[in-house]
């Protein structure tokens, strides 16, 4: 993986819980993959509406996804913590 963040947080755990804990990681990235597309879509919509320019999807992820990257993994373990309860 690409993601210092991420990379971290897996060495901090027990080795009984990398390979679960990257199976979520790979998860919850498709599904905020899926999230960005649609408000991608939904803004670029607008932004035709009122003939303002948009960036790239690229971009526009890039944007959200750093902003998130440093407590990705923090995230995604504790609603798993919190679902399993």
């Amino acid at each position: 993986m690409d993601n210092i963040f991420v990379n971290s947080y897996l060495k901090k755990l027990p080795f009984s819980e990398v390979e679960l804990a990257k199976e979520q990681y790979r998860i919850s990235a498709i599904l905020l993959g899926l999230v960005l597309i649609e408000e991608f879509k939904n803004k670029k919509k607008l932004s035709d509406e009122d003939n303002k320019e948009i960036t790239t999807l690229k971009d526009f992820s890039k944007g959200y996804t750093r902003s998130f990257a440093p407590i990705y993994m923090d995230f995604i373990r504790d609603i798993s913590s919190i679902i399993s309860k």
